[in-house]
C-alpha cells in the first residue's frame, strides 16, 4: 500500500480541499439500491450540481447503478455528471505500480516524481535493543501504524521528521492532521536486518541529529527525502560507527542543499 487512508485525508487537506466525506461501509449502505443511493444518499445529503466518476463506475446493490443511470437522474435533479476515461486511470494504475516499484528498488527520484510528493509514513517509537546509544548513534525504532504499508528497500537515508500533535475523533479517524514546522527533526534511517549484529528481521531505525529526548510510544511522521546507500556488512561495531560518522555528513549535505 502507497498511502494509507489517513495519509489521503492528509494528502487532500495540502490541496485545500474544504470538505471530506468518509462513508462506513455498512451493509445498510451495501444494500441501498442504485436508485436510492442516488436520491437518498448523493442528492440529499450533498445536493450536488457535477458529479465525477470513475470510468465503468458501478454502484448500489448489486452494482446496478452506472453512469447513464447518474445521467438520467442528473437531468431530473439537476445535476452534471462527468466520468474520468479509461485511458487516464490505466495511467494512474500503471503510475503506481511503478511507483511502488522504484521504491522498493530505492529509486527515489523516480518513486517522487510518479507520485508528485517525497513519500512518507508513519509509525510508533518502540523499545529496540538500544545498541545504538553504545556507539554513539541512538536510534528510534518505528513501528509502522499500518502492516500493509510500503517500506523502501533496504539501505541508509536521509529523512525528516515530525512530531505528531493529532486527535482522533468519535469516528476513529485523525484530525487536526498537520504538524507544526517547530517538530521538524532531521535524521539518517536505516531499513534492514542490521547483518552486522546478525539481525533476522527487518528493522526501521532513525537517528535524529541533535536531539536527545525520550519519545517512546510517540508517533512520527517520517518523510524519505534521498537514498544514501545500500545495506553493508561489517565485521564489527567500530567498522559500523565509522561508516554512520560518513553517513551523517553524506545525509547533512543531502538535507540542506
Amino acid at each position: 500500500m502507497l498511502t494509507t487512508l489517513e495519509e489521503k485525508i492528509e494528502l487532500l487537506q495540502n490541496e485545500h480541499i474544504h470538505h471530506l466525506v468518509v462513508v462506513p461501509f455498512t451493509n445498510e449502505f451495501a444494500n441501498l439500491t442504485a436508485e436510492d443511493y442516488v436520491t437518498q444518499f448523493l442528492y440529499k445529503q450533498f445536493k450536488p450540481s457535477v458529479l465525477i466518476i470513475g470510468y465503468d463506475h458501478r454502484f448500489g446493490k448489486n452494482r446496478k447503478g452506472n453512469y447513464q443511470l447518474l445521467e438520467q437522474y442528473g437531468k431530473i435533479l439537476g445535476f452534471v455528471v462527468k466520468e474520468i476515461n479509461e485511458q487516464v486511470l490505466q495511467e494512474v494504475a500503471i503510475s503506481s505500480t511503478r511507483a511502488r516499484k522504484a521504491l522498493l528498488q530505492t529509486d527515489l527520484i523516480t518513486a517522487q516524481k510518479l507520485l508528485g510528493y517525497d513519500y512518507f509514513f508513519e509509525g510508533i517509537v518502540i523499545q529496540g535493543d538500544q545498541l545504538g546509544r553504545t556507539i554513539g548513534y541512538p536510534t528510534a525504532n518505528i513501528q509502522l501504524n499500518n502492516d500493509d504499508k510500503l517500506v523502501p528497500g533496504d539501505g541508509v537515508y536521509a529523512v525528516t521528521v515530525y512530531r505528531r500533535q493529532s486527535t482522533v475523533n468519535s469516528n476513529g479517524f485523525t484530525v487536526d492532521y498537520r504538524p507544526s514546522t517547530i517538530d521538524l527533526l532531521q535524521g539518517m534511517m536505516y531499513i534492514g536486518s542490521r547483518p552486522v549484529v546478525n539481525g533476522k528481521r527487518r528493522v526501521i531505525e532513525i537517528n535524529l541529529f541533535n536531539f536527545n529526548e525520550d519519545i517512546y510510544n510517540q508517533s512520527l511522521k517520517v518523510i524519505v527525502k534521498e537514498y544514501i546507500r545500500g545495506d553493508i556488512h561489517f565485521e564489527g561495531l567500530e567498522g559500523l560507527k565509522e561508516q554512520l560518522a560518513v553517513d551523517q555528513i553524506a545525509v547533512e549535505k543531502a538535507l540542506n542543499k
